[in-house]
């Protein structure tokens, strides 16, 4: 019972290089493994900037998570839709 459940993540499409994305819909930066979160709150955000290649972009975090998670029913997802 002290075992901690593993969470899914995958590499987030379109970012694989900067960031993953988990099933519950943590985004983690890879460069520093920090967890995206809005006042301590990892699922406390309907929208998240992304940057690549010297630009931002806004995103729905919602839509970001079935993109990267279409086989997995929204259920799952612990965000703000």
């Amino acid at each position: 019972m002290g075992e901690k459940m593993k969470e899914e993540i995958r590499d987030l499409i379109d970012y694989e290089e900067k960031y993953w994305i988990t099933v519950t819909g943590r985004i983690i930066c890879k460069k520093n493994n920090h967890v995206r979160h809005k006042n301590g709150n990892v699922y406390g955000y309907k929208h998240v900037h992304l940057h690549k290649n010297g630009t931002r972009k806004l995103f729905s975090t919602f839509d970001v998570w079935k993109k990267n998670f279409p086989d997995k029913d929204s259920s799952t997802y612990k965000g703000i839709k």
